[in-house]
C-alpha cells in the first residue's frame, strides 16, 4: 500500500522553471545559482541586445525569486500510511500491555542506496532530457493550436531511466527491496477501542525521492463475556433474584 506521488498527466506549468533552464522539481539552491548566471550572462551591461529580456525575467528581487519558487515547486511527496489492526482485550487495556508485530514493507534497495542502478548512479531520460515532462501539441480548432507539457511517458515523470544492462543486481532497477519489520506496539493502560498508535517513517519507501510513509496501528478491544466498558467506566449485566436481598 503506497503512493507513488506521480506527476499528474494533465498540463503542468514550468515556464518559470524553462526561462531558469532549471528541472521542474530543483532544489531553491539550483535555481538560485541558476539565476545568478544567467543574470550575469544576460547584464544589460555585458549584453544590451537582450536588456528587456533581463529586466523581464532576470532582475527579480531575491524574495520575488523565491515566491515563485515556493508557488511552483512540487510539494514533497510521501507514500500512503500502512495501517494495522491490533486486536486486545479488555484486560489488556485496563492493565496495559505490549505487542510485537511483524510486518513486511518495501525498503530503499540496501546495494544501490535507492538508485536502482548497478554502478551507484541514475541515468537522465533521454525523451524528456530529464526534465520528466515532454512538450505535446494538440489542435483545438480550425487553424489553432495549443502547447502543453505532460508527463514523460518513458521515465513516468521521473526524469532519470536507466538501462537494462546497468540496472542493480539486486532490486533490478525497482530501488527497492521487500523487508521484514518487528514494531514494539506499547497499549498504554486506558486506551479505547478505536486509538491509533503512529510510528513516523516505518511504512513503505519505494523511491529515494519519495518520503516513507508512517505504520498506524488501531486498537480494536474485543468484547467481553462480563464487563462492558463506557468510557472509564465498567458495566456488569447480572441476574438478581429478590430472595437474596433478604438473607
Amino acid at each position: 500500500m503506497f503512493y507513488h506521488g506521480r506527476a499528474h498527466d494533465g498540463p503542468v506549468d514550468t515556464h518559470l522553471y524553462d526561462r531558469l533552464k532549471v528541472r521542474p522539481d530543483a532544489t531553491e539552491d539550483e535555481i538560485k545559482k541558476s539565476y545568478r548566471k544567467l543574470a550575469k550572462e544576460y547584464h544589460p551591461d555585458k549584453n544590451s541586445e537582450h536588456g528587456e529580456k533581463v529586466n523581464v525575467i532576470f532582475l527579480w528581487p531575491k524574495k520575488h525569486l523565491t515566491y515563485n519558487y515556493i508557488l511552483f515547486r512540487r510539494p514533497r511527496r510521501k507514500f500512503q500510511d500502512t495501517v494495522y489492526p491490533l486486536n486486545v482485550s479488555l484486560e489488556d487495556v485496563y492493565n496495559g500491555k505490549t505487542s510485537k508485530l511483524q510486518l513486511s514493507k518495501k525498503a530503499l534497495c540496501r546495494k544501490c542506496s535507492g538508485s536502482g542502478g548497478r554502478s551507484g548512479h541514475s541515468y537522465e531520460c533521454n525523451s524528456c532530457r530529464g526534465r520528466g515532462v515532454k512538450n505535446v501539441v494538440q489542435q483545438i480548432g480550425p487553424g489553432m493550436i495549443q502547447q502543453m507539457q505532460v508527463r514523460c511517458p518513458d521515465c513516468r515523470g521521473e526524469g532519470s531511466k536507466i538501462p537494462e544492462s546497468d540496472k542493480c543486481t539486486s532490486c533490478k532497477g525497482e530501488k527497492f527491496e521487500n523487508v521484514k519489520k518487528i514494531l514494539e506496539v506499547h497499549v498504554e493502560p486506558g486506551m479505547r477501542h478505536g486509538e491509533r498508535v503512529v510510528f513516523p517513517s516505518e511504512g513503505d519507501q519505494a523511491d529515494p525521492n519519495v518520503e516513507p510513509g508512517d505504520v498506524v496501528i488501531v486498537i480494536q478491544v474485543k468484547d467481553h463475556d462480563t464487563f462492558e466498558r463506557e468510557g472509564d467506566d465498567l458495566y456488569i449485566k447480572k441476574l438478581v433474584y429478590l430472595d437474596l436481598f433478604f438473607f
